[in-house]
């Protein structure tokens, strides 16, 4: 027989959650049932008591026949209209206790049937959601702002770094409530927009000029130098054109490459194109003659190795797959066997 391991305090900490959670949801269960039965029983002292007390204290001024101040209380018929009008029972709350309802020259409300009015109006209005208060509106931190702007732009610029520093509330400098917009934080806002789109827009026209460059081919591992009037360059085996191209600045450009290629087994032609001897981007070549591929890559400036490499040659050794072994043929019955057919021949 076999001893139960006692759970330890971090096994038993699960349950300990699951407890709290079971007692929250009750909890607020709980508080949920209690705001029903308290708007019903606001709703049936509306019915059994305030209304007949409006009645004959209110719609004198504010009934059927005359409406002093647009306010006709006779419309509020059964305790579920008058939850529905709490806006109208808080203004009917200030004028009785500032003395304005019921007017001076009207008789005055008993002092047990204003108490009773005000409670009853006090319990209406606790039955509705409590007010959050107001929303705080929140600006980025420093941080915030410089991932936003390279999210939208693609250029890290790091446009905060002449911001004011961020205030801290609680250890955390993102809290809405301390994150102000002091007068000289709202001028480095705008200074730093205009920088970050000085950087982000092209407003000139961009210029194109074509270079013309020998670039050295590397076959199969072996350096060799083009004809000097070859316009093509083909490879049967491993191999790649290298050379240098100057990148003016960094950023995304495209690279087109005039290419074609006999397809061979299951995969087709794949070029790629290498920047520093890293490569950046394969190329499907899917075309036999030659047409124009393109891709697009990010570099950064400078003077740097460039390289379009043929990747993926076909080899008919690796290719040839053995055929399975075959059982031996039955022996054929003497006379039975018929001469092979003119050009035939047996594998």
């Amino acid at each position: 027989m076999s001893r139960l391991r006692q759970p330890t305090r971090f096994a038993r900490f699960p349950a300990l959650c699951g407890g709290f959670f079971a007692f929250w949801g009750c909890l607020t269960f709980d508080n949920a049932v209690c705001a029903a039965d308290d708007a019903r029983q606001v709703s049936a002292a509306y019915d059994k008591d305030i209304k007949g007390l409006i009645k004959v204290a209110c719609y004198k001024c504010h009934g059927p026949d005359k409406q002093k101040g647009d306010l006709n209380l006779s419309t509020i018929g059964d305790g579920a209209a008058a939850l529905a009008a709490l806006k109208t029972w808080h203004d009917v709350a200030e004028k009785v206790q500032g003395g304005e309802m019921p007017p001076k020259k009207s008789e005055p409300l008993a002092a047990a049937d204003k108490a009773k009015l005000l409670a009853w109006i006090k319990a209406a209005k606790a039955t509705a959601p409590a007010d959050p208060g107001r929303v705080t509106i929140r600006r980025l931190n420093r941080a915030e702002y410089n991932n936003v702007i390279r999210d939208l732009t693609g250029l890290d610029l790091k446009p905060s770094a002449e911001f004011p520093e961020d205030d801290v509330g609680d250890g955390f400098d993102n809290i809405g409530d301390v994150l102000t917009i002091p007068p000289l934080l709202m001028e480095k806002y705008l200074i730093a927009a205009d920088q970050v789109l000085e950087k982000a827009l092209i407003t000139e026209q961009p210029t194109f000029h074509v270079e013309a460059a020998q670039w050295s081919v590397l076959d199969d591992g072996k350096e060799r130098a083009p004809a000097s009037d070859a316009k093509n360059v083909s490879f049967t085996a491993l191999g790649e054109v290298r050379g240098f191209m100057s990148f003016p600045v960094s950023g995304r450009y495209t690279v087109k490459i005039k290419a074609g290629g006999e397809q061979a087994g299951n995969e087709p032609v794949m070029l790629g194109v290498k920047i520093d001897d890293k490569l950046v981007a394969p190329v499907k070549v899917l075309q036999k003659s030659a047409s124009v591929v393109s891709v697009v890559i990010d570099v950064k400036r400078g003077m740097r190795p460039v390289a379009i490499a043929f990747m993926n040659p076909f080899n008919e050794a690796d290719a040839a797959e053995p055929l399975p072994p075959t059982a031996p043929a039955a022996p054929a019955k003497p006379g039975t066997a018929k001469p092979a057919p003119p050009g035939a021949t047996a594998k």
